[in-house]
């Protein structure tokens, strides 16, 4: 359980940052989309943080990839 926990913080903490890095820029519509999905996927995963860790996870590491991809195609 712990160490769910500690990646799954690690992992929304990641997306948050991503996030925090194209807020307020003018985005291509792929970097939009990109930016949408992982924002998605985090509030799910901090929705299903209190009943199931596991998936919590999943939808982190789902989030984690949409941001890493995003901060990947930034100019």
């Amino acid at each position: 359980r712990r160490r769910l926990t500690v990646e799954l913080d690690d992992r929304l903490g990641r997306v948050r940052k991503a996030l925090a890095r194209v807020e307020g820029k003018s985005l291509s519509a792929e970097l939009i989309a990109l930016a949408n999905n992982a924002r998605s996927f985090l509030q799910q995963a901090e929705q299903a943080r209190a009943q199931d860790l596991v998936t919590a996870v999943n939808l982190a590491k789902r989030a984690d990839l949409f941001a890493a991809d995003l901060v990947s195609l930034l100019p």
